[in-house]
């Protein structure tokens, strides 16, 4: 009798898409974590950010912009190198 497969159990695909988020995140270029991290754990606003870094406002929004195109980019390449296994 062959095995049956059963889907990833949603604690399961949460431990690995946080995993694989977090991955990312230690691939971004510090500049891009910093900002990430400012804004999205301590809720800063781009303004205070940018005060505090002592950037303009349009550098820390590039940054965040950059972050998330490649925070993206290496979700959907780990998330199509998953299905291609399948």
């Amino acid at each position: 009798m062959a095995a049956q497969r059963h889907p990833p159990q949603p604690e399961a695909a949460d431990s690995l898409a946080f995993t694989a988020l977090g991955d990312a995140l230690k691939r971004l270029p510090l500049q891009q974590r910093q900002v990430v991290a400012l804004y999205y754990l301590t809720d800063m606003s781009v303004a205070d950010i940018a005060r505090e870094s002592g950037v303009a406002v349009g550098t820390v929004k590039a940054r965040l912009a950059s972050a998330r195109h490649h925070i993206e980019r290496e979700l959907s390449e780990q998330t199509g190198a998953i299905s291609d296994a399948r």
